[in-house]
């Protein structure tokens, strides 16, 4: 370990070079000056001196460079020697260089964008106190393989109050509301809300940007917490928003309710999803109270639970805790209704529920993908390598006849290559910038967090490792079989320019992986193609070419009286019968447009949307049942004919 004085003198030796070699030629000369006056007195001639001075020295030019060699600054000089020479080569081949820059900034610009992809999805934090430890719960329908089924408030108050592995249990439910402004240009808007329980941004261990949050005194309160995205679009990020009224076309508020703006979250929150913008007390849903009294009824288990660990807990721990009152439960809590799906809990921690198990193993697949890729990039630079230094060999063998030890060459190859690394590094990084988001906007559909793509410092840590991975992979081998050429044999067969038997043979290895690296893309790619025309011939039951779909709006209706509420089978058809009159008229106004042939509407796309419900046959048992959940709509006369869907039996 060098000391502090030999770190200060290196230094300036390094940064000083001119003036240390001059001060050094001086202090060398003064020394043969005083060794030869020296001689002289014993009585040699000034020749016979200087020269005897100069033996015994060992030589003026050999003493500075030992002296010159004989720190730490030696080999920092001696790295920067061998990267100059290995910039003068690399510029004396230009096509060479080229060739294997690209192909290094492709292999490994392609590996940073997929890893960006990973990074965003999987490592990213997400915007939550200690989130690691935060889980959801659902209830597990064991009986119909539905395992993420919402729950009944009763049940969620049981979980909290008898655990023994969570620190706080809260829930929550989303929906869709229409927000509404006295702006008549710009009239309704359209984003999802979510009644929270007064615990929930607790549990989350959330502080916000403006105003509070939701407390226990809000629990019955008309107030609402919105996200930054909503303030600035909503609200134009006005500073006094805290305070302001919101007018919500809200079904669970009865239709129209006026509530006030109590906060405003931190810009990177976002819960459960990117599309919920307002949280609201879950206590002011308008039939709370009635099914918070509930346990088994389906219109009452409408509720997400969220979790957060002990420190010494994980999921395993919950789910076994959470499964061990569910059967308590069930020898205390009978019911007649056959579609309760019993009290069995699925936990999952909120990452994986957000990326989901199958998306996290298609990531890493389509890494090792690239990373396969990568390999090949390797194995063509390495058989580049090779090439260009069967040119070279009598270079190595000029170099090795006069002196330079195998190591040295070594360094210098590996000098040459991490340069080249350095040169694609630096383009790939480019090209993933660029690249990056363009696969984020054409994945953003299908990934989640996909938005949160950045070239942060793990990107840029991974991004160096690949380069500094692939310059010894592809290095390595050219480098010790291009160090070890026999100097007799390079200097026979150099001038001919042919390669060695050594060089051919490792060539040939190179080119051989590279074949069989290629063959394992090939048959990946050959095989997704495959799954790819199966998913397209797959008959979706209808035709959809040249149909148009249109996502509508019915106006806001008038909000039901007390009465309303509580009688709810008369209230209800009443509303339904008005807005099929309505959508009636609209398809009646439709089909009269030149080119339509026909028109159908529908409450419930089913090719977008997620089961609904679940069945049981009476004198049936549930086993004999298919299992998962079935979509159930309400379709207008015209709709299977719109889509041209074909009819097997009976009539539409």
């Amino acid at each position: 370990m060098p000391s502090v004085r030999s770190l200060a003198s290196g230094l300036r030796s390094l940064l000083h070079r001119r003036d240390v070699e001059q001060e050094l030629d001086d202090e060398l000369r003064h020394f043969l000056a005083m060794a030869t006056a020296e001689n002289v007195r014993r009585g040699m001639t000034p020749e016979a001196a200087e020269r005897a001075a100069l033996v015994a020295m060992g030589g003026l030019g050999a003493t500075q460079a030992q002296v010159r060699w004989g720190g730490w600054e030696a080999t920092v000089e001696s790295l920067w020697q061998d990267v100059r020479v290995a910039a003068r080569s690399l510029r004396r081949s230009k096509g060479f260089t080229a060739v294997a820059v690209i192909s290094l900034a492709l292999g490994i610009g392609a590996n940073t964008t997929m890893f960006s992809i990973l990074n965003a999805v999987l490592f990213r934090p997400l915007p939550y106190h200690d989130a690691g430890r935060l889980v959801l719960i659902w209830t597990d329908d064991v009986r119909r393989s539905l395992p993420r089924e919402t729950t009944a408030p009763l049940t969620i108050d049981d979980w909290a109050a008898r655990n023994t592995t969570l620190h706080d249990v809260a829930y929550f439910s989303t929906q869709r509301v229409a927000p509404m402004t006295n702006d008549p240009n710009r009239g309704r808007g359209r984003t999802r809300s979510a009644l929270v329980s007064s615990n929930l941004f607790a549990v989350l261990g959330v502080t916000p940007l403006h105003g509070r949050l939701i407390s226990r005194d809000d629990e019955r309160a008309p107030v609402v917490v919105i996200t930054h995205a909503f303030w600035q679009r909503w609200f134009g990020g006005a500073p006094d928003v805290v305070g302001k009224s919101l007018t919500i076309d809200d079904a669970s508020k009865g239709g129209l309710g006026s509530v006030t703006v109590i906060g405003v979250l931190p810009p990177e929150f976002y819960f459960p999803d990117k599309q919920t913008d307002l949280f609201t007390p879950a206590k002011t849903y308008w039939r709370y109270d009635r099914e918070s009294v509930e346990r088994f009824q389906p219109w009452a288990r409408r509720w997400t639970a969220l979790a957060r660990l002990r420190a010494t807990a994980s999921p395993d721990d919950a789910r076994d805790d959470l499964n061990r009152i569910g059967r308590d439960l069930t020898r205390t809590q009978t019911t007649a209704v056959p579609d309760f799906p019993g009290f069995s809990t699925t936990v999952v921690p909120v990452l994986e529920s957000i990326a989901g198990s199958n998306l996290r193993a298609r990531l890493w697949i389509l890494l090792g993908a690239v990373g396969v890729v990568m390999l090949v990039v390797c194995a063509n630079v390495a058989s580049l390598l090779l090439a260009r230094g069967a040119a070279r060999q009598r270079e190595f063998a000029v170099r090795r006849a006069i002196g330079a030890g195998r190591g040295r060459l070594i360094r210098q190859l590996i000098v040459e290559n991490f340069l080249l690394v350095s040169l694609g590094g630096a383009l790939a990084t480019t090209i993933a910038a660029v690249g990056t988001p363009l696969v984020a906007t054409a994945a953003s559909a299908y990934v989640p967090r996909v938005d949160e793509v950045a070239l942060d410092w793990r990107v840029l840590l991974f991004a160096g490792v690949v380069s500094v991975m692939s310059g010894l992979i592809f290095g390595i081998v050219p480098a010790l079989r291009l160090s070890g050429t026999d100097a007799n044999e390079a200097l026979r067969e150099g001038g001919h320019g042919t390669a060695t038997s050594r060089l051919r043979r490792s060539q040939g290895t190179m080119v051989l992986a590279e074949c069989a690296l290629a063959l394992v893309l090939l048959t990946g790619a050959g095989l997704l193609l495959k799954s790819l025309n199966r998913l397209q011939s797959v008959d979706p039951g209808f035709d959809p070419r040249s149909v148009l779909t249109i996502r509508l709006e019915f106006p806001t209706e008038r909000a039901p009286t007390a009465e309303g509420r509580t009688q709810t089978s008369v209230a209800e058809p009443a509303r339904a019968r008005a807005r099929e009159q309505l959508a009636l008229g609209l398809a009646a106004r439709v089909a009269s447009l030149p080119g339509v042939e026909s028109v159908g509407y529908t409450d419930d796309l089913f090719i977008h949307s997620q089961g609904n419900e679940s069945i049981t046959i009476p004198g049936r048992d549930a086993s004999e049942i298919a299992a998962g959940e079935l979509t159930e709509a309400a379709a207008s006369p015209g709709f299977f004919t719109t889509l041209r869907v074909p009819l097997r039996a009976g009539r539409l």
